[in-house]
């Protein structure tokens, strides 16, 4: 976890890749369980253990939600990412792509199909999930917000497409004479997809903390606008 403080959970968790054998199906659950609070937030990157993890998600936030509402405060700041690329969505939600290969571009069609055959085939995904970031190799990405999962959050849910940067169009630096014959570079997609789920647990941390900062100094400026206030009615 990143920025955890003693006696507080995690400030960013990412869950991903296979368990070690033996582990039983519910121990990433049971990590989440260990680790993360309601301000966590939570980048699910890994289809292992995925049921039982995604229950484990749905508890705790009905559980903090009940804790708030008797301590009469709002939601937590945490957020849940599942990140996964469109063919393994696809598998997860038995949506066929028609296309046929994992290569090729995902429809919207078939991403509306295999997201909402995902939330409603897997128990307590609606209510874990704030988010599915929808890979799909150098295709445009989809950002899916989930509706009808925390109290108060919509309850419809929306498709964004985001496009991806051609690597493969681009060309070798000018400054290089020695390999700068104009041909396409040859990447490699191994690590592509850690490298999405590091960027955006980092992109969402980032994203909180300056929240977290622009709500403290708007505190400060209605303080000092009460306490002028306070003074000036003294005053007379």
């Amino acid at each position: 976890g990143a920025g955890a403080g003693a006696g507080a959970g995690a400030g960013g968790l990412c869950v991903m890749g296979s368990m070690p054998p033996g582990c039983p199906d519910g121990t990433y659950g049971d990590i989440c369980d260990r680790v993360a609070d309601r301000d966590t937030v939570c980048v699910i990157d890994t289809v292992a253990g995925l049921g039982p993890l995604l229950a484990s998600l749905a508890s705790k936030r009905a559980s903090d939600a009940e804790g708030e509402e008797g301590r009469g405060g709002g939601g937590g700041g945490g957020v849940n990412v599942f990140k996964v690329n469109a063919s393994e969505l696809c598998r997860l939600a038995s949506v066929t792509k028609g296309s046929g290969g994992e290569a090729d571009r995902i429809t919207e069609d078939e991403l509306t199909a295999a997201v909402e055959g995902f939330l409603d085939g897997y128990d307590g995904a609606r209510a874990a999930l704030d988010y599915l970031a929808v890979t799909d190799g150098r295709h445009p990405a989809n950002l899916v917000r989930v509706g009808g999962g925390r109290e108060g959050a919509t309850t419809t849910t929306s498709i964004t497409r985001l496009g991806v940067v051609d690597l493969t169009a681009a060309t070798n630096d000018d400054d290089n004479d020695d390999d700068d014959d104009g041909e396409e570079r040859l990447l490699y997609p191994i690590g592509a997809g850690d490298t999405v789920a590091a960027g955006t647990l980092a992109a969402l941390m980032h994203h909180r903390k300056r929240n977290s900062a622009l709500r403290g100094r708007a505190a400060e400026a209605l303080d000092e606008r009460r306490d002028a206030l306070l003074a000036a009615g003294s005053a007379d």
